[in-house]
């Protein structure tokens, strides 16, 4: 019999059209959060009261957040609706871990300098 060979279909094509799809979709968010920011920085212009200035920051962080999480197909309004709160507090440890590590690392580089600064006894 004269059979021929299947190929195996090539994934590294779906792959690319998927990657490439990704890019673009990514590529729509960064614009998103760019008109986000842009919008929060003509707000803030305007805000003198510091209780005003946090109820806007967290508005921002909440659309930013909202854009990134709704990127994903699977996610609904209702997920993002459900899981804001938890979003929020993961992004407050985010950032509160990021500015320990920094602090730590400036306080490290600091104090290794000054002993070597000193004189050796």
């Amino acid at each position: 019999m004269n059979r021929k060979k299947r190929r195996a279909p090539d994934r590294s094509v779906a792959r690319s059209a998927h990657d490439t799809k990704q890019q673009e979709a990514f590529q729509v968010l960064v614009g998103t959060y760019r008109h986000i920011a842009g919008e929060h920085a003509e707000r803030q212009k305007l805000i003198t009261e510091v209780d005003e200035l946090r109820a806007a920051e967290i508005s921002t962080e909440r659309e930013l957040m909202r854009a990134a999480f709704l990127s994903n197909t699977a996610a609904t309004e209702e997920d993002f609706e459900r899981l804001w709160p938890r979003l929020f507090d993961d992004l407050l440890c985010s950032y509160a871990s990021a500015i320990h590590a920094r602090a730590l690392q400036a306080v490290t580089g600091m104090l290794d300098r000054e002993l070597r600064q000193q004189p050796e006894r």
